[in-house]
């Protein structure tokens, strides 16, 4: 990805792909003068999605302790993930004639 850059703090510019009804909602939003423009309702929702899963966000300052909590927690995540593929796995296995 090239990221193109504007403004005068140098936003990067991406592509993101919706279903038609997202679409539509964000543009609702518009037409009823909520937001601006649908790129400044996504630039919000990146901002609370950012708040709400980084512990310092949105300065996102990581420090050691933050990033062995986050390594952690990506971790369990990803323990929890192969443990439900195996689970599935052998699930499959077990109905196979």
């Amino acid at each position: 990805m090239s990221p193109k850059t504007r403004g005068p703090n140098k936003s990067e510019r991406i592509t993101l792909r919706l279903r038609p009804d997202q679409l539509t909602a964000l543009q609702s939003l518009v037409d009823l003068g909520i937001v601006d423009s649908i790129s400044s309702a996504v630039r919000e929702s990146v901002r609370d999605y950012i708040k709400n899963k980084v512990p310092q966000a949105p300065t996102v300052k990581a420090t050691t302790t933050n990033v062995e909590e986050l390594g952690k927690l990506a971790l369990e995540q990803l323990v929890q993930m192969q443990v439900a593929a195996a689970l599935k796995k052998q699930r499959r296995e077990l109905n196979q004639p």
